[in-house]
């Protein structure tokens, strides 16, 4: 287990991690084909060769998510839109907290 920092960015659209951060708790797989994401500024350019399921907690709920993984990054690891819809993580930017719907911690079988 380890802890990280983590932005959570509403505008970015896949969830990346720096490689230090996620290779000695994950198993970093390599992509079929390397990955260009364009950065927020709308020049900048990340490009990524390898990804990884991370399974992290957050306010208690374990959540699995597919982290691109680069080898720099100003953030440990950025939580992208996708992953907060995928779980329901919600930004109360006014009062700077993150809350996330708690029915997603429990598994439902049909």
């Amino acid at each position: 287990m380890r802890v990280a920092a983590a932005l959570f960015d509403t505008g970015a659209s896949a969830s990346v991690v720096r490689r230090d951060i996620v290779e000695s708790v994950a198993t970093v797989l390599r992509l079929p084909a390397a990955k260009v994401y364009t950065l927020g500024d709308g020049v900048g350019r990340l490009r990524a060769t390898e990804t990884a399921v991370l399974h992290v907690r957050i306010g208690g709920i374990r959540l699995s998510a597919n982290f691109v993984v680069v080898k720099r990054l100003a953030d440990q690891m950025i939580v992208g839109a996708h992953t907060m819809q995928k779980w329901r993580v919600t930004l109360d930017v006014e009062n700077e907290e993150l809350r996330i719907d708690r029915r997603v911690g429990r598994m439902l079988l049909a």
